[in-house]
Order: C-alpha cells, then structure tokens, then sequence
C-alpha cells in the first residue's frame, strides 16, 4: 500500500509541476507580447511541407526534413515487428509526415 501512496503522489507532484510551468509559460508569452517582444510565444512548433518551424523565445528556426520522409514510410511498414510501445512511437513520429 506505501507504493501505491508514493506512485500516487509523485503523479499528483508532476501533474501539478506541468500545470504551473504551463501557466508560467503562458503568462511569459503575454508578457512578452505586451512588451513587443516576437510574438509573445515562448515556445512554439509547427510542421508542415516537409519542414519544421519554431521559436524559441523570440529566436526563430526553420529545419527542411523532407528527406526523413522515405526513411520513416519505411520504418512504419516494418514496425509491425516492433514491441507495441515502440509501435506507438513510430507511428507518433510519423504523424508528423
């Protein structure tokens, strides 16, 4: 029963450490918005034609990995082979393409 109460404390501590860097998160990119610094996000992604933008506090960045895109069509065929975890994991990763 003690592990029982350990596990579910340090799930409770973690889900309410995310909660509070979620809420610090959001209230830097309001601020920062406010002030005119970038577009007020600190962090944010998107994917889309085979490219991978972001910013990073107010630094933008821009990946080309369209050439990734063959190399995974192809993992996903072969995943089947995989344990399920991994099978979930690749198939999460090709969400992506």
């Amino acid at each position: 029963m003690s592990y029982f109460i350990r596990a579910l404390g340090v799930t409770l501590s973690v889900t309410l450490l995310l909660f509070v860097f979620i809420i610090g998160f959001d209230f830097i990119g309001t601020e920062a918005a406010q002030s005119g610094f970038s577009s007020g996000t600190a962090f944010a992604f998107e994917h889309g034609d085979g490219a991978f933008y972001g910013e990073i506090f107010g630094r933008s960045f821009y990946a080309d990995i369209s050439f990734l895109e063959p190399a995974f069509s192809a993992v996903k065929s072969l995943s089947v082979f995989l344990p399920p975890v991994l099978k979930f994991v690749v198939r999460g990763i090709y969400f992506l393409f």
